[in-house]
């Protein structure tokens, strides 16, 4: 899935595929997530600190553990 970012203007925005959105609130110091296509899933709000924490939480998920080569006794 990718990740897009749009500049919204409108109060009003129509998504044209399942995706999750992400708004910062003006004038508050929040984060408010919300999941169009699925009507019975309240939107969240975070704070910037839980925000912050959440990301690092997907990263550290996601986050790609390569495994070290062995290396070849040499004598």
């Amino acid at each position: 899935m990718a990740i897009k970012t749009v500049q919204i203007d409108g109060a009003t925005f129509v998504p044209t595929d399942d995706c999750i959105v992400l708004r910062s609130l003006n004038g508050y110091s929040l984060i408010e997530i919300a999941f169009p296509f699925h009507e019975d899933t309240p939107n969240f709000r975070l704070t910037i600190s839980q925000a912050l924490h959440l990301r690092d939480a997907l990263n550290e998920l996601t986050k790609v553990q390569f495994l070290e080569v062995p290396k070849e006794d040499v004598m």
